[in-house]
């Protein structure tokens, strides 16, 4: 009798220890899952955007991070800023979670401090409007110089520009803004991320706007990265995690197509295989 009792109470022990694990992880990922995130983020749509973009939502990069953190079951809230201002909050350690262009967080100040996810690549290409008989083509874009370019004022281009001897730049406030003056041949030349730019050209095909074509060599690469402070390694894993589900499922793939239709999300897939 005493033998089973021991053997009763072994058996019970095991029961409250595996009721008590399982308890434990229940606990555990309900405690993560309700953890609220604040990102830092500056507008630039279509890839950042404090508003709605009609038809669409509040940018890609934006989306992807909504979708992680919903499978996640956690919250997230954003604080937009402009971008120098973003920039140096990230500098003076006030902020821990941020969404942009991988250039900010891969300067001499921040590189060490911050893990970054990769969301979505970009290219920046220059275009310009054809004509017959033009065409041009740039091996280190010195032939270009003399020419006219717009960009975005404050964009992670306007360095690469300067970089690359282009001296003769106007200046645009948004990349829509941007875009339209290079359709009114207010400037020669246009840099602009491949994606949009292509989606953009193609919707206005039907407005009568004159060809573009772009030159094959890129200004400048990068990617759209989250950045989430070393301190934060854990939820940066769980982040990366979770988002390579949401590019496997095909989620990612669907986002991009409404953002940039087949021929953007075609443009992406050739991209990434490389």
């Amino acid at each position: 009798m005493m033998h089973a009792g021991i053997e009763y109470g072994r058996c019970y022990r095991r029961v409250y220890f595996w009721c008590f694990l399982f308890i434990f992880m229940v606990w555990s990922k309900c405690t993560y899952s309700g953890q609220h995130t604040t990102v830092t983020a500056f507008n630039y749509p279509p890839f950042i955007s404090s508003v709605i973009i009609p038809g669409k939502g509040n940018g890609l990069g934006v989306d992807i991070v909504n979708e992680v953190y919903r499978r996640l079951n956690g919250s997230v809230e954003y604080n937009f800023y402009p971008m120098r201002r973003s920039v140096y909050m990230l500098e003076k350690g006030k902020a821990n979670v941020f969404i942009g262009a991988s250039k900010h967080l891969y300067n001499d100040t921040l590189k060490n401090d911050y893990l970054s996810i990769k969301l979505y690549p970009l290219t920046f290409v220059i275009y310009y409007i054809d004509s017959p008989g033009k065409s041009l083509s740039a091996k280190d874009f010195s032939a270009l110089h003399e020419l006219s370019v717009g960009s975005v004022r404050g964009s992670a281009t306007e360095s690469s520009l300067y970089d690359n001897g282009f001296k003769n730049i106007v200046w645009a406030t948004s990349i829509e803004n941007n875009l339209l003056m290079f359709l009114n041949k207010r400037f020669d030349l246009c840099v602009s991320e491949e994606s949009t730019a292509d989606a953009f050209f193609e919707f206005s095909k039907e407005y009568g706007v004159p060809k573009v074509e772009k030159i094959s060599k890129p200004l400048l690469k990068m990617d759209m990265v989250v950045g989430f402070h070393k301190s934060m390694k854990e939820d940066a894993a769980r982040f990366e995690n979770e988002l390579q589900k949401v590019k496997k499922d095909g989620s990612l793939d669907g986002l991009i197509s409404l953002y940039f239709g087949e021929k953007g999300l075609r443009l992406y897939l050739s991209r990434t295989e490389k």
